[in-house]
């Protein structure tokens, strides 16, 4: 006959009963999430050779910028492009993730903005962009310095989260182009963004 009154039994093994109850509903959860996030639309194809773009960004930004390090993992988050009015000349910009170092042992991440003339240098270049500032800056914004130089490139300790993304995009992407440019086409690689940032787009980035 056993030590422990049947009573007691049941009410010592309750919460490992309840504790293997919700393991089970949290892996179901996930399962359903990742189901439903293969059932999502597919990115959108990027336009351009991506292999290409990463060279041609890493050399430019080894000559502006003084990086050094390879990147690991390269991957266009959105891009948008752009013409003028009047002379239909164009401009292609990209949002970028970078990765460097392996997988399991990266050195860092990076945000970058990359564009390109198509009709005058098939280049990608980083967009650097000055502005002559009246006073001194309150607030630098990602991968600006506090002359009010942005350098189109932002770097992280850590996976940049959704959040950190739109507020990079926010400084030059997400706006609406100058007149008298107008804006042709765009597309967010949302499953892509999913997978390296871990969240969903958080931010109206304008491309309809």
């Amino acid at each position: 006959m056993s030590r422990f009154p049947l009573r007691r039994i049941a009410f010592a093994t309750w919460p490992w009963t309840v504790l293997w109850s919700r393991i089970g509903w949290l892996a179901g959860a996930a399962a359903s999430m990742a189901l439903i996030a293969s059932c999502r639309h597919p990115d959108p194809q990027v336009p351009w050779d991506t292999e290409q773009m990463a060279r041609q960004l890493t050399a430019g930004l080894r000559h502006v910028e003084g990086q050094t390090q390879d990147s690991t993992q390269f991957e266009v988050l959105a891009w948008t492009i752009a013409a003028r009015r009047e002379t239909r000349d164009r401009v292609e910009i990209a949002l970028l993730w970078r990765r460097t170092g392996p997988a399991g042992a990266p050195t860092g991440w990076t945000l970058e903005q990359a564009f390109r003339n198509p009709d005058a240098d098939t280049r990608w270049q980083p967009s650097v962009i000055y502005r002559e500032l009246k006073s001194p800056l309150i607030r630098v914004r990602p991968g600006e310095d506090a002359d009010g130089t942005w350098h189109a490139i932002q770097g992280y300790a850590h996976p940049p989260t959704s959040r950190e993304v739109c507020e990079f995009a926010e400084v030059d992407f997400a706006r609406e182009p100058p007149t008298p440019w107008i804006r042709l086409s765009g597309g967010v690689r949302t499953q892509t963004w999913l997978r390296v940032v871990g969240e969903l787009p958080g931010c109206d980035l304008g491309i309809r």
